[in-house]
């Protein structure tokens, strides 16, 4: 099981506590499908998020879709981030952190 939070960035939070992770090797990416809408652009690295329940990245405003696992800013795509129970998962639609 994990926890998945997402932050829409306008005090808009969801929380999807003691989320099952459906089978062996779950992804962030598919922990996030289980609850959200979600689009993405597929790249030769892995799948980018560009938008979640219809809040899309949004270049003008430099807001975009970020991934957290337990705090960190995760080093991969969201899609070959593999969850243990236990951990979790925050979006958030922001700046990005750099």
């Amino acid at each position: 099981m994990v926890d998945l939070y997402i932050d829409y960035g306008n005090g808009t939070v969801e929380a999807h506590r003691g989320l099952a992770l459906t089978w062996p090797n779950s992804t962030v990416y598919d922990a996030l499908r289980e609850v959200a809408s979600v689009q993405g652009e597929v790249y030769p690295n892995g799948i980018l998020v560009t938008c979640i329940n219809g809040v899309c990245n949004n270049a003008t405003a430099n807001k975009y879709w970020f991934y957290y696992v337990n705090g960190e800013l995760a080093p991969v795509a969201c899609d070959l981030y593999v969850l243990e129970s236990g951990d979790v998962v925050s979006w958030n639609y922001t700046s990005p952190p750099w």
